[in-house]
């Protein structure tokens, strides 16, 4: 397989005018079902079989030489009692799907996970994530809970990849502190829906997600943090006084390329804050601090993802 040069990295650390954006809440359940999913056909749900014939024809696609389809597949008429059923139909034969469910509305989204690039991407950094918390002798100290279904309002979602302190939040139905949600082919504003819905439904439980999203065509892999962030409040208003507010903030985001050229530019490291993923602050004695993801780690992780794929 072919080696390519040393990827060119860009970041943004701190929150900015440029990068840092807000989603206003609370969001009804049309946003969960529309967002970042135009152009997604909803497919009335009709049985084992024609499931099985929807999701292998959205893994072909995506599978076939320069594919531009989506990743989501949308179900209507889906009753809570089917799930079930769809359960065991996904982890016979297609592990690789998420399922977002909407209670009220009936519908089914579906996202399925079937390019080796996103496994590459997804599985080098939790490694990265894994080697700076062992450095800190805390190997065992982060529950990861994979796939686990989160059951929120009127909704229940499973992420691509959710840990937990396991000192903290012993019982199986507690809330992740980090999520990952990761993409190939859909949107930037699909992925940050996404990325929502772990904070209106967890009441603050998740802290963080992580946003991933790899592009083949054009050798990107861009990797955006979420999370609960309290500022100025713009509009204060005699019903809304409080000059401050908090609200749904992206505070980093990074861009990692593959140039043409060799060599490699990096302005800053991406960083996790030790509290809001161990829920206690952290002991320097000990030698815990931030998990800080380096020039070099995502530089790394880069060139594994397109020495691989």
């Amino acid at each position: 397989m072919p080696t390519v040069p040393d990827p060119t990295t860009t970041a943004s650390p701190t929150p900015s005018s440029s990068s840092t954006a807000e989603l206003s809440g609370p969001l009804d359940m049309d946003y969960y079902l529309t967002e970042g999913l135009e152009g997604v056909k909803r497919q009335r749900y009709g049985g084992g079989d024609s499931f099985k014939k929807a999701i292998q024809s959205r893994i072909d696609e995506l599978l076939s030489v320069d594919s531009k389809a989506g990743q989501y597949v949308v179900f209507s008429s889906v009753q809570q009692s089917n799930i079930a059923y769809i359960n065991h139909m996904r982890d016979t034969d297609y592990k690789g799907l998420r399922f977002l469910f909407l209670y009220n509305e009936k519908a089914l989204i579906v996202k399925v996970m079937s390019q080796i690039v996103h496994g590459l991407a997804q599985g080098q950094l939790m490694d990265i994530l894994r080697v700076e918390i062992a450095t800190m002798g805390l190997r065992n100290a982060l529950v990861n809970v994979g796939g686990v279904r989160f059951e929120g309002r009127q909704s229940s979602k499973e992420a691509d990849c959710a840990m937990k302190p396991g000192l903290f939040r012993r019982h199986p139905t507690d809330w992740p502190t980090l999520v990952f949600e990761c993409g190939v082919a859909e949107s930037w504003r699909r992925l940050r829906a996404d990325a929502c819905w772990w904070f209106e439904n967890s009441h603050q439980e998740v802290k963080i997600v992580l946003v991933l999203k790899v592009s083949k065509a054009d050798r990107k892999i861009k990797l955006e943090q979420w999370e609960m962030a309290t500022g100025p409040n713009p509009q204060v208003t005699q019903g809304h006084p409080d000059p401050t507010k908090t609200s749904l903030t992206r505070t980093q985001k990074i861009t990692i390329t593959a140039p043409l050229g060799s060599g490699a530019v990096a302005t800053a490291p991406f960083t996790l804050n030790f509290k809001k993923v161990f829920l206690r602050d952290p002991v320097p004695a000990k030698g815990e601090k931030d998990i800080v993801f380096s020039k070099e780690d995502l530089q790394a992780l880069a060139t594994h993802v397109w020495d691989y794929a």
